[in-house]
């Protein structure tokens, strides 16, 4: 397999964001027990947009440690992210997040209760790999920017 340029994984990633259905979120209480969910995900072309009742483990753990990580793809073409998370009232969520959640993932989590929450990850890290030869170089953002080529 040929490495890919940094801008094509970049394009890649980003392309895997906006069309990928499902997500895995690891996040951790603030005594570092863990949990791993999956989440339907809505990209908006800077953060992603995840809901879930805020009884759940994952909106709880993310309202006291904002630190998550997404893993999107398998682990032959996986794109890692490690952002921060905000933890919104559905009636406190950014300006047009639910209707993009919805848009997106084709069900709308308006009107299933007033205990749901919109989570607001913005990625301070993002790597992308396909396989062993991809490992060097696999980090494509840091610290919030994307990264340019040298």
């Amino acid at each position: 397999m040929t490495e890919r340029t940094l801008e094509q994984r970049q394009q890649d990633a980003r392309h895997k964001l906006e069309t990928e259905a499902d997500v895995w979120l690891a996040s951790a209480d603030t005594d570092g027990n863990p949990a791993l969910v999956p989440f339907s995900l809505a990209w908006d072309g800077e953060r992603i947009i995840l809901t879930t009742d805020g009884k759940n483990a994952t909106a709880r753990n993310l309202a006291g440690n904002p630190k998550a990580k997404l893993f999107v793809g398998d682990s032959r073409d996986v794109v890692l992210v490690s952002a921060t998370a905000q933890v919104f009232p559905q009636a406190e969520a950014p300006a047009g997040a639910l209707d993009l959640f919805a848009d997106r993932t084709g069900w709308d989590a308006r009107g299933l209760g007033e205990s749901w929450v919109v989570m607001v990850l913005t990625p301070d890290r993002v790597q992308v790999w396909r396989g062993p030869d991809e490992i060097k170089g696999r980090t494509v953002m840091r610290d919030g920017k994307w990264l340019e080529s040298t």
